[in-house]
Protein backbone atom coordinates (compact mmCIF):
# COMPACT_ATOMS: atom_id res chain seq x y z
CA UNK A 1 0.00 0.00 0.00
CA UNK A 2 0.66 3.90 0.39
CA UNK A 3 2.00 5.99 -2.32
CA UNK A 4 4.19 4.51 -5.52
CA UNK A 5 5.95 7.35 -7.94
CA UNK A 6 7.34 6.11 -11.52
CA UNK A 7 8.61 8.61 -13.63
CA UNK A 8 11.57 7.39 -15.90
CA UNK A 9 15.01 7.05 -14.62
CA UNK A 10 18.04 10.18 -14.89
CA UNK A 11 17.78 14.38 -13.70
CA UNK A 12 16.28 16.12 -16.69
CA UNK A 13 14.84 20.04 -16.64
CA UNK A 14 11.99 21.41 -18.97
CA UNK A 15 14.89 22.94 -21.11
CA UNK A 16 17.15 19.41 -21.20
CA UNK A 17 13.47 18.00 -22.21
CA UNK A 18 12.76 20.35 -24.93
CA UNK A 19 16.35 20.00 -26.42
CA UNK A 20 16.17 16.65 -26.69
CA UNK A 21 12.93 16.63 -28.45
CA UNK A 22 14.54 19.62 -30.52
CA UNK A 23 17.49 17.34 -31.25
CA UNK A 24 15.58 13.97 -32.02
CA UNK A 25 13.59 16.01 -34.48
CA UNK A 26 16.06 17.85 -36.06
CA UNK A 27 14.18 21.16 -34.89
CA UNK A 28 16.21 23.77 -35.87
CA UNK A 29 14.19 26.68 -33.49
CA UNK A 30 15.65 28.38 -30.60
CA UNK A 31 14.97 27.07 -27.26
CA UNK A 32 15.66 29.61 -23.99
CA UNK A 33 16.21 27.96 -20.71
CA UNK A 34 13.76 30.20 -18.47
CA UNK A 35 14.30 29.91 -14.17
CA UNK A 36 11.54 28.79 -12.65
CA UNK A 37 11.76 32.24 -11.25
CA UNK A 38 10.40 33.98 -14.41
CA UNK A 39 7.16 32.11 -13.53
CA UNK A 40 5.98 32.56 -10.42
CA UNK A 41 3.35 30.23 -8.59
CA UNK A 42 0.57 30.54 -5.32
CA UNK A 43 2.81 27.08 -4.75
CA UNK A 44 6.03 27.31 -3.09
CA UNK A 45 8.29 24.59 -5.07
CA UNK A 46 11.62 23.02 -3.79
CA UNK A 47 14.77 24.03 -6.04
CA UNK A 48 15.53 20.71 -7.11
CA UNK A 49 13.01 17.63 -6.74
CA UNK A 50 12.77 14.64 -8.27
CA UNK A 51 10.36 11.27 -7.66
CA UNK A 52 11.86 8.86 -5.46
CA UNK A 53 10.88 5.71 -7.52
CA UNK A 54 12.74 3.17 -5.15
CA UNK A 55 9.60 1.81 -3.65
CA UNK A 56 7.87 0.83 -7.00
CA UNK A 57 11.28 -0.78 -8.15
CA UNK A 58 11.49 -2.78 -5.23
CA UNK A 59 8.03 -3.92 -4.28
CA UNK A 60 7.03 -4.74 -8.05
CA UNK A 61 10.16 -5.45 -9.41
CA UNK A 62 9.71 -2.35 -12.43
CA UNK A 63 12.78 -1.57 -14.89
CA UNK A 64 12.34 1.33 -15.29
CA UNK A 65 14.13 3.16 -18.61
CA UNK A 66 15.90 6.20 -19.18
CA UNK A 67 13.93 9.32 -19.95
CA UNK A 68 15.75 9.89 -23.48
CA UNK A 69 15.03 6.04 -24.26
CA UNK A 70 11.44 6.38 -23.35
CA UNK A 71 10.57 9.80 -25.25
CA UNK A 72 12.40 8.83 -28.31
CA UNK A 73 10.32 5.56 -28.25
CA UNK A 74 7.39 8.07 -27.59
CA UNK A 75 9.00 10.19 -30.75
CA UNK A 76 8.74 7.49 -33.05
CA UNK A 77 5.14 6.48 -32.23
CA UNK A 78 3.91 9.84 -32.80
CA UNK A 79 5.74 10.14 -36.37
CA UNK A 80 4.33 6.80 -37.18
CA UNK A 81 0.83 7.77 -36.47
CA UNK A 82 1.24 10.88 -38.82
Amino acid sequence: GGIYHYANEGDITWYDFAMAIKERCGYTCEVNSIPSSAFPTPAQRPHFSILNTDKIKKDYGVDIPAWRTSLYHCIELLQQQS
